[in-house]
């Protein structure tokens, strides 16, 4: 999965999680972008696999999308670091690493993956800092 991210200077971790997923991706590939305006950012999506839009949240945090099946979900939110931690302190406290088998850490995103028992679980987030 590729993702654009335009985040404007804004504190926030976009994550996209992809849940319960097994089978094969269809044959020719059909794309669609993403675009939260409330946080100015943007993520590609396999549109042709998540074909099911769930309603956005009233707060504009971001959208769910399903597979036909119900089998698969994919989240893409964001929200404000509120407590201005960085990537490694953020991971630390929120995300569970019990079934991680990949995790990269950088100074302004982290990116984990992983495969629990039926399952396969990836996050990601960009962090930046609000300009005042």
């Amino acid at each position: 999965m590729t993702a654009r991210q335009t985040l404007g200077g804004l504190a926030l971790p976009l994550v996209i999680g992809l849940l319960a997923f097994s089978g094969t991706a269809p044959a020719k590939e059909h794309w669609a972008t993403y675009l939260n305006p409330r946080f100015g950012a943007a993520a590609d999506y396999p549109a042709d696999l998540f074909t099911v839009k769930d309603a956005p949240p009233e707060n504009g945090d971001g959208q769910t999308f399903h597979t036909a099946d119900g089998r698969a979900e994919l989240a893409i939110y964001g929200s404000y670091n509120i407590d201005g931690e960085r990537p490694e302190a953020y991971v630390s406290h929120n995300v569970n690493l019990s079934d991680v088998t990949y995790k990269k850490i950088g100074s302004d995103f982290y990116a984990v993956s992983g495969t629990p028992v039926r399952t396969s679980i990836t996050s990601a987030a960009t962090f930046r800092t609000v300009m005042c």
